[in-house]
C-alpha cells in the first residue's frame, strides 16, 4: 500500500483539503482528510502538500493527435496517442471515426 497526502483532492463529495488518499495495487482504498483516512503505519507515504489530486480525464471523443489518424494508426500511432492524452491528464477515451476523406490535421 501507498498514501499520497496532497495540499488538496477533488473527491466525490467536494474538495477536501489537506487530503490523503491510500492506494492498493493501484486501486484508490482510502481517501479523505488526513484525520478522515486515518493512521496507515507501514505504507510508504509520499507528501506533496503543493499538488492537488484530480480524478483522471475521460476524452470521449478522439479522432487523432499530433497528425495520428486514428482509423488508419499503426501500434506506435497508437501508443503515440495514449502516451500525449495521458501526459494530458486523459486517463481513458474512445476513438471515434470521422467520416471523411480529409487525412487528419
Amino acid at each position: 500500500m501507498k498514501r499520497l497526502d496532497v495540499g488538496a483532492a477533488v473527491l466525490p463529495h467536494g474538495v477536501v483539503s489537506p487530503a490523503s488518499i491510500v492506494f492498493d495495487a493501484g486501486s484508490v482504498v482510502g481517501a479523505g482528510t488526513p484525520t478522515d483516512v486515518g493512521e496507515t503505519p507501514g505504507v510508504d507515504t509520499v507528501d506533496r502538500p503543493e499538488l492537488t489530486a484530480v480524478p483522471g480525464f475521460v476524452d470521449l471523443q478522439v479522432n487523432g493527435v499530433d497528425g495520428v489518424h486514428l482509423p488508419t494508426a499503426d501500434g506506435d500511432g497508437w501508443e503515440l496517442v495514449g502516451n500525449r492524452l495521458l501526459a494530458a491528464g486523459v486517463t481513458a477515451f474512445c476513438p471515434a471515426v470521422v467520416s471523411t476523406a480529409e487525412p487528419y490535421p
